[in-house]
C-alpha cells in the first residue's frame, strides 16, 4: 500500500499564507527570501524522486503549471515535476495541460447543488432517480436550550427473612423512595425457596419494580437546522419535559 508524503510551506512561528508572493499579500513571497542551500535543495530533490504521483489544489496546480514547463536545471528537479503524472482534486478547473495531469473532480453530487440553492439543478443518486437535496447542522446548544436543573433523592429499604421450616425460607423486601423532581414511590418483594431434598431446591420471587428517568433524560434538549425536501431552513427541536415546548402540548409531567 502507498502512502501520502504532505509537503507544505511554514515559517518556524506558524505562518502558511502566501509563500510564493503570487497572491499579493503584504508579507507574502517569505518562503524565497532565504537560500535552504544544499543540504535542503538535496533533501527536496529525494523526496520528489521518491515520490510517484503528485496530489494538488486547483491553485497550486495552476501556479506550478504556469512555471515548472519553462524550468531547466541540471539536478534533474524540473524534468521529475514535469514527467510525473499530476492529479488535481478540482470541480472548477476545466482544463490540464500540463503534462501527465489528471483532474479529478469528486462525486459530484457533492458539489454540483453548490452555493446557488437553485433547485434547477437535478442532483442524482445510487437508483439514477432526482435526490432530494437535505442537509443537518448543529450551531450547538443556544440559550434557550439551557438549563440549571438537578435533583436530590431519600430512600428507605427494609429487608427480612425467615426459616418457616427446616426446608422452606420466606423472604420479603419494601423499598420507598422520594425524588425532588419526580414525587415518590414504594417497590417490594416476596421470595421463597423450599429444599426439596439435599439435592434440590425451587426459589421463586414476586417483585415490583421502578427506576426514575435520568436527569438527562429529564432535561436534556437541542436545536438542529434541517434542509427539508422543498428547501427551506427549518429548526428540529428535541424539547426536554416540562419545558414551554411540551407544556404547550400538554406533555410535560
Amino acid at each position: 500500500m502507498g502512502r501520502i508524503v504532505v509537503s507544505e510551506f511554514v515559517s518556524l512561528d506558524g505562518v502558511m499564507e502566501d509563500p510564493g508572493g503570487s497572491e499579493g499579500t503584504p508579507a507574502g513571497g517569505w518562503a524565497f527570501r532565504f537560500e535552504r542551500g544544499a543540504d535542503g535543495d538535496a533533501y527536496k530533490l529525494e523526496e520528489l524522486r521518491d515520490a510517484e504521483a503528485m496530489l494538488l489544489g486547483r491553485v497550486t496546480y495552476e501556479g506550478f503549471a504556469a512555471a515548472w514547463p519553462s524550468i531547466e536545471d541540471e539536478q534533474g528537479f524540473a524534468e521529475k515535476m514535469n514527467g510525473m503524472p499530476k492529479y488535481v482534486v478540482s470541480s472548477t478547473l476545466e482544463r490540464a495541460d500540463w503534462q501527465n495531469s489528471t483532474i479529478l473532480p469528486g462525486d459530484p453530487v457533492s458539489y454540483t447543488y453548490g452555493r446557488t440553492d437553485n433547485r434547477g439543478i437535478p442532483i442524482y443518486g445510487q437508483t439514477g432517480d432526482i435526490a432530494q437535496p437535505g442537509m443537518q447542522g448543529f450551531p450547538g446548544f443556544s440559550p434557550t436550550e439551557a438549563v440549571n436543573l438537578g435533583r436530590h433523592n431519600i430512600a428507605f429499604y427494609v429487608d427480612a427473612e425467615s426459616q418457616v421450616t427446616q426446608r422452606l425460607l420466606l423472604g420479603a423486601a419494601v423499598r420507598h423512595e422520594h425524588y425532588s423532581d419526580f414525587g415518590g414511590t414504594t417497590t417490594g418483594k416476596v421470595s421463597l425457596r423450599f429444599d426439596a431434598n439435599d439435592s434440590f431446591a425451587v426459589r421463586g420471587t414476586l417483585a415490583t419494580g421502578f427506576r426514575a428517568p435520568g436527569v438527562q433524560q429529564l432535561f436534556y434538549s437541542q436545536r438542529s437546522t434541517n434542509l427539508d425536501p422543498s428547501g427551506t431552513l427549518t429548526d428540529t427541536l428535541t424539547a426536554r419535559q416540562n419545558s414551554a415546548v411540551t407544556r404547550a402540548f400538554d406533555s410535560g409531567w
